[in-house]
This record gives C-alpha cells, sequence and structure tokens, in this order.
C-alpha cells in the first residue's frame, strides 16, 4: 500500500523554485527511497559556491512505511522504485538519466566538475544513461527526476 505525502507541487509539475529555497533550480530534482523503511522524497538542486549541483530542501513523496529505522540485518521494506516512479508521475515529473541531467544542469548554468571533495550531487564523468543508483552502502537509491512539461529556466545564482 502507498502511503502519500500532500504535494508541495503545482499543478505543472513545479515546485515554484522549492519550498524555502527560491534559487533552486525548478526543472530537475534528485529523488530517493529508503529501503529500510520505505520512505521516498525530492530533493531540490541548488549552486554550490563552485557553480556544482548540491542538494537544496526538499519534501518526502511517501511516508515510511515501518514506523522507525529497522536493525541491522532486517529486511528491507517492499516498497519498490516503480511505487516512487508511479507517485513521481502522479505529480507530473518523472525519472530522467544521469546524463539527461547532466544536459539539464548545464543549460541551467551549473558547472558539472569531477572533483569529488567538492561533494555534488552529480559529476561529469558520471553521464551516462544508468537512472537509479545504489547510495549510502545499498540502504538507499537515487535518481534524477524532471517534470513532465517543460519549465521555466532558472539559472543558478553566482
Amino acid at each position: 500500500m502507498t502511503t502519500r505525502v500532500t504535494s508541495h507541487l503545482d499543478g505543472a509539475g513545479r515546485l515554484d523554485g522549492w519550498p524555502g529555497d527560491p534559487l533552486a533550480a525548478t526543472d530537475i530534482g534528485e529523488v530517493w527511497l529508503h529501503l529500510p523503511t520505505g520512505a521516498a522524497g525530492l530533493i531540490g538542486i541548488r549552486p554550490h559556491h563552485d557553480n556544482g549541483p548540491v542538494p537544496a530542501r526538499g519534501f518526502r513523496l511517501l511516508e515510511a512505511t515501518t514506523p522507525v529505522p529497522l536493525p541491522a540485518g532486517h529486511p528491507f521494506t517492499q516498497r519498490t522504485t516503480a511505487e516512487v516512479e508511479a507517485v513521481l508521475s502522479a505529480e507530473g515529473w518523472r525519472v530522467i538519466s544521469r546524463a539527461d541531467a547532466a544536459t539539464r544542469l548545464r543549460a541551467a548554468g551549473y558547472r558539472l566538475g569531477t572533483r569529488r571533495a567538492a561533494g555534488h550531487l552529480l559529476y561529469a564523468d558520471d553521464a551516462d544513461d544508468t537512472t537509479w543508483q545504489e547510495h549510502c552502502s545499498g540502504y538507499c537509491v537515487k535518481a534524477f527526476a524532471a517534470p513532465r512539461r517543460p519549465s521555466p529556466r532558472q539559472p543558478p545564482a553566482r
């Protein structure tokens, strides 16, 4: 059973600058699924001091299916990436590849480097056809998402 959270998206699938973070890009985000609990969310992207993409504020798309994180060794929740994609689709968004995310970020004025110490969400050498990718030692999976309809581009602040 999918427990949805009240949406922060407008009718066109935009976040109106993302809640509390008007500098964030409005046409790309990072969606996540926490495997132990089944919680999922969408995170905005904002420019880092070097103009690389870093996380902005976000919100939950789906509540946890378990009330608290499970102890080590406990099987993961049964929520799937397909459930998260269904909720995204209902909100007017879709999962995109890392290559598509790189193209959109560059078009919005972001700089994609290769220096991992910067803590960016995406690097130039990660732009491939991968969508969902393991994160946090296998406890989370993440992907990039974009609205189905184009929204006005908002360049990152410099």
